[in-house]
């Protein structure tokens, strides 16, 4: 028998629900954050946020989603870039040139989907690859790591919650001043 030592990693814990499909339509709150938390997105400086390099990149690849994703829309009210993590409303329309307004996420999933295509996994999964290739070329580094692994989700259910979403978005650079401001 051999002298190796069996690691065994803690299994991680979904947020997803159990029984929804991710594929279909509806308005999804994302949040996603950089590796180790290094602040190499932007600054905040009296609630203004100043994109840096690598942010600007991630700013134009949401607001471009469309482009590379015929079935999914950002908005330009529902995103904000942070020094560390990037907090984006994702809108999915499955059928080309359907309505773009939101109608609210259904209560009552029916199935389950995983990592498919034209869910918001493979939106989310495209971007970080396309931004870290990006940055890669910007950099000519073969070898940086941009993300996290995973990112963060919710479903958005109706129109309020949506707003609460977005007052959080546009609030978010003053509660970051407020947190990183000597006293």
């Amino acid at each position: 028998m051999s002298d190796f030592i069996v690691r065994r990693f803690p299994s991680r814990t979904s947020i997803r629900l159990r029984d929804y499909d991710y594929t279909q339509d509806g308005a999804y709150f994302i949040t996603i954050v950089a590796y180790q938390r290094h602040q190499v997105f932007s600054r905040v400086d009296n609630s203004r946020v100043e994109l840096l390099p690598l942010g600007q990149i991630i700013h134009n690849e949401l607001l471009s989603l469309p482009d590379t994703c015929p079935y999914a829309m950002v908005d330009q009210d529902y995103l904000v870039v942070m020094p560390d993590h990037v907090h984006v409303v994702v809108w999915l329309r499955q059928l080309m040139g359907s309505h773009q307004s939101f109608d609210g996420a259904p209560t009552n999933p029916t199935h389950s989907n995983g990592f498919r295509s034209r869910s918001v996994a493979s939106v989310i999964a495209g971007f970080k690859s396309r931004v870290t290739k990006l940055h890669r070329i910007a950099t000519n580094a073969s070898a940086i790591t941009v993300w996290q692994r995973g990112y963060y989700e919710s479903i958005i259910r109706d129109a309020d919650h949506l707003l609460r979403v977005q007052r959080y978005i546009r609030d978010n650079p003053v509660r970051w001043s407020q947190r990183n401001t000597p006293t």
